[in-house]
């Protein structure tokens, strides 16, 4: 009885191939979860979709899928981090899909942005070696370091001391101090949202008649303050923030002593 895990072994036919366009069986790599024997060129197994580790001469051989990510889905960011003298870009833009004028537009800013997102450590691997090759350096850096579910701590005040901030956590009154050296980055920004009220008549057969519909939306500037010791960061809103801490900067208006009045 033949063995489950058993290939079979095609072999080159000039009769009817003009090439043989088969890997050679020395090149084939085993999956680590069924045993059997997968291309080069794969990242998955053909049979049972485990990842196979992938040897660093396949790299080149190997082309990202680079769908789109499900929101639920955790995945791994390959970030430029410099670009070199002499650089292939037309090979890279092919290897990732991209138009060229879009992967031009993010190497030309010269600050270190997302080249790609992709569902796998393997296929970042292979993107961030490709990418080297054409003399692009990449890091890569997972959602799950990112922690973009942890939501920065909301701010009820700030206290001003020699070389540190005390920040006041706006639920629990806990204050966090930082030195001012630590800061890393202060982001404005915008909270947006939008509702539809509707008024609807029931009728009979359970069908409803439209009566009136009122859509509203708001916005609301915030600001986010990053500091080395704290990824997840820190927010002021308008409405429970004291700007009392500003002493006499402080303003009548709370837009305008967010924007230009921050202490920070």
């Amino acid at each position: 009885m033949a063995d489950k895990h058993s290939e079979t072994r095609l072999t080159f036919d000039p009769l009817i191939q003009t090439e043989n366009i088969a890997f050679d069986p020395t090149e084939l790599i085993a999956c680590t979860g069924c045993g059997r024997m997968n291309p080069p060129n794969r990242l998955t197994c053909i049979y049972c979709a485990k990842g196979i580790e992938i040897k660093i001469e396949n790299a080149s051989l190997i082309k990202p899928t680079l769908r789109k990510l499900e929101l639920w889905e955790r995945g791994f960011n390959i970030i430029v981090c410099e670009k070199a003298n002499e650089t292939d870009i037309v090979k890279l833009a092919q290897f990732l899909s991209m138009e060229l004028n879009d992967l031009t537009a993010i190497l030309d800013t010269n600050t270190p942005l997302p080249l790609a997102r992709v569902e796998s450590e393997n296929e970042a691997a292979i993107i961030q070696t490709d990418s080297e090759r054409c003399g692009i350096e990449c890091t890569i850096i997972s959602d799950a370091d990112l922690a973009a579910e942890k939501l920065p701590v909301r701010l009820s005040t700030i206290d001003f001391r020699d070389q540190h901030l005390g920040l006041r956590d706006f639920n629990t009154g806990e204050i966090i101090e930082i030195a001012v050296a630590d800061l890393a980055l202060i982001v404005p920004g915008k909270i947006s949202a939008s509702r539809v009220d509707t008024l609807e008549k029931k009728r009979r057969r359970g069908n409803t008649k439209l009566i009136d519909e009122t859509p509203t939306a708001s916005d609301e500037s915030i600001l986010y303050i990053y500091s080395r010791q704290n990824s997840a960061g820190f927010r002021v809103h308008l409405t429970g923030f004291n700007f009392l801490c500003l002493g006499d900067d402080k303003g009548l208006i709370a837009v305008e002593n967010l924007r230009l009045r921050s202490p920070v």
